[in-house]
């Protein structure tokens, strides 16, 4: 539209000219020389529209405006000096001269700027860079969000700016990775060359079999083995793997890494040098009986399968599952409300659950609600119970229906250092299925199997009484 009301005043002022009473006064009247100025503009603006076509739109598209400034910049002054001329009758090649020499001055003192500039110019030109890629140079990576006339402006992972010099990409080499393409990520490291490379190549496959949060089903991540060390007594492994965000790639490595040295470690792989030989932590756990059994170590949130056997935590806790029984909860409950507050103890479950748990009751019963839920997270860790205390200080209704039910429909019990879970059902003195079982921020075992229990309490090594004392359900029979 700007183009097509540039082209009609042009028109419109070569039209007064020629109509003009009398011989056209051509460089003498002020109508010939707006004429001429606006002659000039036009023609300037339509040879950069043609640029704007062949380029493919790349000044609208918001990407980058460098080379399209510095064409109109040429572009515009060459008008100027044929208006100049032709409506003025100016000789420009004096004035080209003067600038030229200028020019020269003020490119030796801004040689770094122009560096910066022209280097710009050129990543325009070959494209090589556009908004929403990231970029790796040197110790600087993120995602371009600007690309300016001397730098580019960079998002780090940890959401700061740093700005780019131009003239660094042209001395140091880069990485690019394009919006919406997913490059393959590599993680390694060495195990014991003691264990069988298809052991360890089985746990991690089993374990990518499962699944992980922004890891792509295809291409397939895969496992291979690298390479042996003979000094260090090791062998090197890498996973390989896609990712749907790359931005979050740290993050998703970090937690890939965790769950398979958890994984590795409850078959007795170690990624790093082997545990100390004092695996009872200071329980009153024979030696004989610790040797009969081997360690497990879980990670935050994941499930603990006994398959059939039975263990003894020897650090951190785990959440058993409680079937539901309504008298059982009221006694729990009561027991919570009742109990006095210690303002020094410790709060017993994850900060963020408590803080979801607190805006949900603020929403009913006011702002001391999250006060009230640090009060009794202070005094149990069972989410459930939790929820029907602050349910309590509640008028019965929709909003209370509401809370409660984004409650658990279980009540936990909390299993510390020293708890003996799985030897009433490894022994088969109790029946059914294994309660579920969670870690909490972490949880290490000491693992028996359904045969080592029935060994050991053969060979007197853990006496069935003991057990009735030791184990939660057991001491309930």
């Amino acid at each position: 539209m700007m183009s097509l009301a540039l082209f009609s005043i042009t028109a419109l002022c070569w039209l007064l000219v020629l109509t003009s009473p009398g011989e056209p006064a051509f460089g003498t009247s002020a109508l010939f020389m707006m004429a001429t100025g606006m002659s000039a503009i036009s023609l300037a603006r339509f040879v950069e529209q043609i640029f704007i076509l062949v380029a493919g739109g790349s000044a609208r598209s918001g990407r980058s405006d460098r080379l399209h400034t510095m064409l109109s910049l040429v572009l515009y002054s060459a008008a100027v000096m044929l208006w100049l001329h032709y409506a003025f009758d100016l000789d420009v090649s004096g004035l080209l001269a003067t600038s030229a020499v200028a020019t020269v001055i003020v490119g030796l003192a801004l040689q770094a700027t122009l560096g910066n500039l022209f280097t710009g110019l050129s990543l325009e030109i070959e494209r090589q860079l556009r908004v929403g890629d990231h970029i790796s140079c040197g110790s600087v990576s993120g995602e371009v969000v600007a690309l300016k006339w001397r730098s580019i402006f960079v998002r780090t992972d940890n959401n700061s700016t740093v700005v780019l010099p131009n003239s660094v990409l042209s001395t140091e080499a880069f990485e690019i990775v394009r919006r919406g393409d997913m490059p393959r990520l590599t993680i390694a490291f060495t195990v014991d060359a003691n264990v069988p490379p298809m052991n360890v190549l089985a746990v991690i496959e089993d374990e990518l079999l499962k699944g992980f949060p922004g890891i792509l089903e295809e291409p397939r991540p895969d496992a291979t083995l690298l390479g042996f060390d003979a000094d260090n007594k090791c062998v090197s492994y890498s996973v390989r793997f896609s990712s749907s965000d790359w931005a979050e790639r740290d993050t998703i490595k970090s937690q890939l890494q965790i769950r398979l040295w958890y994984a590795l470690s409850r078959e007795g792989i170690f990624i790093a040098a082997p545990a100390s030989s004092n695996v009872t932590n200071g329980l009153p756990i024979s030696e004989d009986l610790a040797l009969r059994g081997h360690r497990r170590r879980y990670g935050p949130g994941e499930t603990i399968d006994l398959d059939g056997g039975a263990a003894v935590i020897l650090l951190g806790s785990a959440r058993e599952e409680l079937p539901h029984n309504e008298n059982v909860e009221r006694e729990r409950l009561a027991e919570l409300v009742g109990m006095e507050e210690d303002p020094d103890a410790p709060i017993l479950m994850p900060v963020a659950l408590l803080d979801e748990v607190g805006q949900s009751a603020t929403m009913v019963i006011g702002p001391y609600a999250r006060e009230l839920a640090e009060s009794y997270a202070r005094r149990t860790g069972d989410p459930r119970l939790l929820y029907l205390a602050l349910a309590s200080h509640m008028e019965n209704g929709p909003e209370k229906t509401r809370f409660l039910s984004m409650a658990p429909s279980t009540i936990t019990r909390r299993l510390s250092i020293g708890a003996h879970v799985g030897f009433g059902r490894a022994l088969g003195l109790l029946r059914g299925e294994q309660p579920l079982m969670t870690a909490n921020r972490r949880c290490e075992l000491l693992y028996f199997d359904r045969n080592t229990v029935k060994q050991v309490v053969d060979s007197d090594l853990l006496t069935l009484e003991k057990l009735k004392v030791l184990d939660a359900e057991l001491a309930k029979q």
